[in-house]
């Protein structure tokens, strides 16, 4: 790392972090609010007032398909550059 930054500038450590960090912010966005919603309509919809395993299994089935498709033109545009 010292020599990246002797040789092409300190700033160059940090490229590429801005496409990085707004697929984190999205992904993890998408993730806890899709969880926490999922999670909220199955237990109105079970008429259950506790999240049990098969909730939350199903909160995150839904989280994990909405955080693909939020994090996938992320990941495409960081594997092209």
């Amino acid at each position: 790392m010292r020599k990246i930054a002797k040789d092409e500038g300190v700033s160059t450590l940090w490229r590429g972090s801005v496409g990085f960090c707004g697929r984190v912010i999205a992904v993890t966005f998408t993730q806890l609010t899709v969880f926490e919603e999922t999670k909220k309509h199955v237990t109105l919809l079970r008429k259950n007032d506790e999240h049990d395993f098969l909730t939350r299994l199903i909160a995150v089935f839904f989280s994990g398909i909405f955080v693909t498709i939020v994090g996938l033109p992320f990941d495409n545009i960081k594997f092209k550059l």
